[in-house]
């Protein structure tokens, strides 16, 4: 579960080489890289802020939550990872998250919504464990 564009390419960059995607599903919205991809991949729109399109994204999320009963969800952010994060608790599904390499200093807000909610939460800077004290610390992507 990832945004289109940066967050989706970590995200990729995170699992190991020969990763099996026969057993993976991918939840993000359509961009035209996304659009080619040959891996299984799922598109919910993309809320931007929204409340409408949140709850869209939601509705779309829970659908494919049903269809698929995940075990584990992978997420990099950003909003649209959000309702996979909440619906990962009810569905007993283990939440993996990795904060974006774009943030130095500060929290996305993603991030912080998942953090509590994470099974293991990896940050890719030293600087934001003040933020997140229980986060690991992982490469760079």
């Amino acid at each position: 579960m990832a945004s289109g564009g940066g967050h989706l390419k970590e995200l990729y960059e995170s699992l190991p080489d020969g990763f099996d995607f026969s057993q993976a599903t991918l939840l993000t919205y359509k961009t035209k890289t996304v659009s080619q991809d040959h891996r299984v991949v799922k598109f919910i729109v993309n809320p931007h802020k929204s409340l409408l399109g949140y709850a869209l994204c939601f509705t779309q999320t829970f659908f494919y939550f049903l269809m698929y009963r995940p075990k584990f969800i992978i997420s990099s952010g950003a909003g649209i990872a959000v309702p996979s994060i909440f619906l990962a608790k009810i569905f007993n599904a283990k939440l993996i998250f990795i904060e974006t390499v774009a943030n130095l200093y500060a929290p996305s807000r993603t991030g912080m919504f998942a953090y509590k909610r994470a099974a293991l939460f990896v940050i890719q800077h030293d600087s934001l464990r003040k933020f997140y004290p229980n986060a690991k610390l992982g490469r760079l992507l």
